[in-house]
């Protein structure tokens, strides 16, 4: 029995989400919200109408009833094409061909007619008011929804109706999946929803936007065979008005506009692709338009979404377009500033109050730039994990507990203090909060810890500390002893000097605004900033590309320095690695085959004709059969998730019986693949197998020794598959090499982060080339220099603010050497 316990809320890791159609806005659920409050208060309001579209009711016929003139006569009426139910309930006259006539004289078969359901005087609105409603609403019910008042002659004077109408066609009522793009009942019907189709992209037609027309900015016009269309433009540039000489940056929209589409003698770019699309039966105009081709703006949707039509459907004067458009910043300002009606207020303050606490905690976590419109697959790994926070605890619960998984992972510490203040926000809602946490200002503002060790794997599970980690009572704790400076990772004494160079420049790419940098090379490199301030679009978009090009030997420009200094170029990002149900931390070194080896010269092995084959659960021969060397099988569940069973013949041992019966000093191949990478290490030293521990040392050196020799990869962290690709690395002796990293720390203890400093000096001795994208202020302070990009995220980052070692960024003030400054002294 266990008393007061609360429900609780799980905040896994979040990593970027690779969905083409998540945006902030679905992601924090904000965009939901915004869909059901469009649908209940959004307004039809067409550009060529100047009223307001919306239905009538009988309060509508009385209002315009009202201001007619005194003593005026009216008719109230209905169209229809079945006079029979008229008749039916003693209606007598009707408006036949501008005239009032008797029902009696009409023809059955007439295909439509007004039926006169009152005549009135309008003398006191009063006396009347009641026949009115009752008139009316008999309309309403008779004529499939409209009502028409006419003048004594029968003239129309309104038409009401009880459905939305524009120009006599019936339009249907908003529904919150009117604006879902997911769905096809909103999704434009050309881009299904994506925003964008393939089509030619203007980056590839136009790389380099700082050329201009006669210096071939236009890349498929600089050909011998097509230069005759850049010829026809110069020679028309005057009489069209494009600026031939002005770098296409810097042209108008109008001038891009006639350049696209035409204007005159002059076709336009598109109408080249279209003449190049009708030829595309031969090889080489195919191979043309590969090159050109790419995920370009919806033309129908402009690459809002949605079908036109929500674009007439308007709440306090903006369409929901205009609306996931705005700055997260501005877009609170207009909700804060929204007023309802008393009848409106039943339904709309709820949902208002949940979009302003859920955009409240997206500006109080730093996201204020971000729009809700804004692609998840182009936020940083620090910006998703914020939207994933907001998303989990904006829905304001109390008295829950909370459960975060490492949610410091990818922030600045700038934006790790925010996190904190939200957390001690939940708190006093009267919430519990417990975080797995690596990072110490977390662990620092805990009001608990509880510490597991003494490392990870077998020797791990243990609970070594628990309580403040400022008291005075001795552990073994890591953790503590680094909060206290016991245990510390040392300031380099001596920072490396480069040995060459790389510039790059015209970085132009998302909030990146024409930069030019330079690269040290042989040393280590961090790229510094905020969450969302262009790191990783400079590194993965930009550099890494650029590079792969120049060593395809490929001419690129905007890129130079000393590039014979390296042969090869690696981006390790996080869970880069492929990953299958059999592959393991021993497979991907290549460590496996002499394992193998090894059971295969054993005297059984060889008396059983075991050959080093039998001993894969990749091939036939020494696998179990029944689960293919998998140890389980995978039972489909059809609508759910699939079930993974221990195979009941080997007992999810992957092998044969005959192969498990081959032992090494008492231990079969399960035995062995069944050790942490410490145990196998410690276990083959003793019989000095070189052979294998030389595999096995660089796992050890990047702090994967507690992971099991056999666990499968797909089971491994972001972080650690960063590592094992490090090991592999150190592994092969690789020289002449540059290699990014993103965010290498990721769920990584201090202690683990010494380590994983070392096996980058390591790898540093052999000529290469470290660049890493970081938040963590250890990695930061040891590094020999540092770019800083910001100032802030989005919009208002994307610049340059420093460029430097750690201790000239200790001379200037910027988010990141306010927090240096403390790990420098």
């Amino acid at each position: 029995y266990i008393k007061g316990i609360s429900p609780a809320i799980s905040i896994k890791q979040k990593t970027n989400t690779n969905n083409p159609k998540s945006t902030v806005g679905t992601s924090s659920e904000i965009y939901d919200l915004i869909r059901i409050l469009f649908s209940r208060f959004g307004k039809f309001h067409f550009s060529d109408s100047k009223e307001e579209i919306k239905k009538n009711s009988t309060k509508d016929v009385i209002k315009y009833i009202s201001k007619l003139k005194k003593n005026q006569k009216f008719l109230i009426c209905y169209p229809t094409k079945n006079i029979s139910k008229a008749i039916e309930i003693g209606l007598k006259r009707c408006i036949h061909n501008d005239s009032i006539k008797n029902i009696s004289e009409i023809n059955l078969k007439e295909k439509e007619i007004n039926i006169v359901v009152d005549r009135q005087i309008l003398n006191d609105i009063k006396l009347i008011k009641n026949n009115i409603i009752e008139s009316s609403e008999l309309a309403f019910e008779l004529g499939d929804g409209v009502c028409e008042i006419r003048n004594e002659n029968g003239k129309l004077l309104k038409r009401f109706t009880n459905f939305l109408e524009y120009n006599s066609n019936r339009i249907e009522e908003p529904i919150p999946n009117t604006f879902n793009f997911n769905s096809p009942y909103g999704a434009c019907e050309t881009c299904h929803g994506y925003g964008d189709i393939l089509g030619i992209d203007e980056d590839k037609v136009i790389p380099n936007k700082n050329l201009s027309i006669t210096e071939n900015a236009i890349v498929p016009w600089s050909f011998p065979s097509t230069i005759k269309w850049k010829r026809k433009l110069i020679n028309e540039s005057e009489n069209i008005g494009i600026n031939v000489k002005t770098p296409y940056s810097k042209l108008s929209k109008d001038e891009v506009l006639k350049l696209w589409n035409g204007v005159g003698k002059f076709k336009g770019i598109n109408q080249f692709f279209n003449r190049i699309e009708e030829k595309s039966y031969k090889i080489q105009y195919r191979v043309m338009l590969s090159r050109y081709r790419g995920r370009t703006s919806c033309p129908d949707c402009k690459g809002t979404r949605l079908k036109k039509i929500v674009n007439d459907i308007k709440f306090k004067n903006l369409n929901i377009n205009e609306v996931v458009n705005m700055p997260i910043r501005l877009l609170e300002k207009f909700i804060n500033n929204i007023s309802l009606s008393a009848e409106e207020k039943i339904v709309g303050d709820k949902i208002l109050f949940q979009i302003k606490s859920r955009l409240k905690l997206l500006t109080d976590l730093g996201l204020s730039y971000l729009s809700l419109s804004r692609k998840s697959s182009t936020l940083s790994g620090g910006e998703s994990q914020r939207i994933n926070i907001a998303k989990s605890i904006g829905s304001g619960l109390v008295d829950t507990l909370y459960i975060l998984d490492e949610p410091s992972i990818g922030l600045h510490n700038t934006d790790t203090k925010k996190l904190i203040n939200i957390l001690f926000q939940l708190k006093d809602l009267g919430n519990t909060i417990i975080v797995i946490e690596h990072d110490l200002d977390i662990i620092k503002a805990a009001d608990y810890t509880i510490d597991l060790g003494i490392t990870g794997g077998e020797n791990g599970g243990h609970i070594i500390f628990t309580g403040s980690l400022n008291s005075k009572v001795k552990s073994d704790s890591l953790t503590k002893k680094y909060f206290l400076k016991e245990l510390k990772i040392e300031i380099p004494k001596k920072r490396r000097k480069k040995i060459g160079e790389l510039w790059i420049n015209n970085v132009t790419k998302n909030n990146l605004k024409n930069l030019k940098l330079k690269f040290p090379l042989g040393i280590l490199t961090t790229i510094s900033g905020v969450s969302g301030s262009g790191k990783s679009t400079l590194l993965r978009d930009v550099l890494y590309p650029r590079i792969q090009n120049l060593l395809k030997n490929k001419i690129i420009e905007n890129i130079g320095g000393d590039t014979n200094i390296f042969k090869n170029i690696e981006f390790v990002k996080q869970g880069s690695i492929g990953k299958t149900s059999r592959s393991n931390l021993i497979t991907y070194l290549k460590g496996f085959d002499e394992i193998r080896k090894l059971y295969a010269k054993l005297k059984y092995s060889k008396l059983n004709n075991l050959t080093p084959k039998h001993f894969s659960f990749n091939t036939d021969g020494g696998r179990c059969e029944t689960c293919k060397g998998d140890g389980h099988i995978l039972i489909d569940m059809q609508f759910m998730s699939d079930i993974k069973v221990k195979c009941e013949d080997c007992e999810g041992k992957r092998y044969k019986e005959i192969v498990l019966n081959a032992y090494f000093n008492k231990k079969n191949i399960y035995d062995l693949l069944n050790m942490t990478i410490d145990e196998l290490y410690e276990f083959l030293s003793k019989f000095n197998e070189r052979k294998i521990i030389k595999y096995l040392d660089p796992l050890k050196k990047v702090g994967l020794g507690y992971i099991k020799a056999g666990q499968t990869l797909s089971t491994l962290s972001g972080g650690e598959l960063q590592r094992l690709k490090l090991a592999s690395f150190i592994n092969s002796n690789l020289e002449n090499s540059i290699l990014i990293f993103d965010e290498p720390t990721t769920g990584l203890h201090i202690h683990d982060i010494k380590k994983l400093l070392a096996s980058f000096n390591e790898i540093l001795k052999n000529n290469n080339t470290i660049i890493v994208i970081e938040h963590n202020m250890e990695i930061i302070k040891s590094s020999d220099w540092i770019i800083e990009l910001g100032p802030e995220g989005g919009k208002n980052g994307g610049k340059i603010i420093f460029e430097g070692t750690p201790e000239d960024m200790n001379k200037v003030n910027t988010n990141t050497s306010k927090e240096l400054k403390v790990y420098l002294k």
